[in-house]
C-alpha cells in the first residue's frame, strides 16, 4: 500500500510541474506571436506611410509605383516572400486595378492575404476576376431582361444540355 501512495504521489508531482511548464511554454509561445505580430504591423504601417507621399492616408498607384524601385519596398516584399517581380501584380489586386486608392487597413489585409508564394497571390486574383466577371454577368443578364421586356418579345430561351456529346432541349 505505501508503494502504491508513493507512486501516486510521484505521478501527481511529475503531472504537476508537466502540465505547469505546458502553460508556460504556450504562454511564451503566445507571447512571441502577438510580438512578432506588432513588429510586422509595424514595418507594414512604415512601408505604408512611406509610400503615402501626400499624407492623405491612402496610397494610389501612381504613389506606390513611385516607391517600386525603393530598397526598403523591396526588403518588405521579399519579407512576405513576394517576388519583387510581383510587387505591381499585388498592388493591382488590393486596389481593384488600381481603380481605388488603397487605405492602411486595406493595406495590411491585402499583406496578410497574399504573403506567401506568387501561387496565392494569383488564385487571389483568379478569385477577384471571378468575383468582377459575376457582378458584369448579373448585370448585362439584367439589362437583356429588361431590353427583351421593352420589345415585348420575352421568353425564357429553353434550356440546353449536353448529353453524350449532342446538346438536348
Amino acid at each position: 500500500l505505501f508503494m502504491f501512495v508513493l507512486t501516486n504521489a510521484v505521478t501527481a508531482i511529475f503531472c504537476s510541474c508537466a502540465d505547469e511548464f505546458a502553460n508556460r511554454d504556450i504562454t511564451t509561445i503566445v507571447d512571441d506571436q502577438l510580438k512578432r505580430k506588432k513588429q510586422y504591423v509595424k514595418s507594414v504601417y512604415a512601408v505604408f506611410s512611406d509610400m503615402d507621399k501626400n499624407r492623405d492616408d491612402v496610397v494610389s498607384k501612381a504613389e506606390f509605383l513611385g516607391k517600386l524601385n525603393d530598397p526598403r519596398l523591396l526588403e518588405f516584399a521579399k519579407s512576405l516572400d513576394i517576388d519583387p517581380m510581383d510587387l505591381e501584380q499585388f498592388f493591382d489586386i488590393v486596389s481593384e486595378w488600381g481603380k481605388i486608392d488603397v487605405d492602411l487597413d486595406t493595406f495590411v489585409d491585402g499583406c496578410m492575404r497574399l504573403r506567401g508564394a506568387a501561387r496565392s497571390m494569383d488564385i487571389y486574383e483568379l478569385l477577384m476576376k471571378q468575383n468582377l466577371l459575376g457582378k458584369e454577368m448579373s448585370c448585362l443578364q439584367r439589362q437583356t431582361y429588361a431590353t427583351h421586356k421593352l420589345l415585348g418579345s420575352w421568353e425564357p430561351a429553353p434550356r440546353r444540355m449536353m448529353f453524350h456529346g449532342r446538346w438536348r432541349v
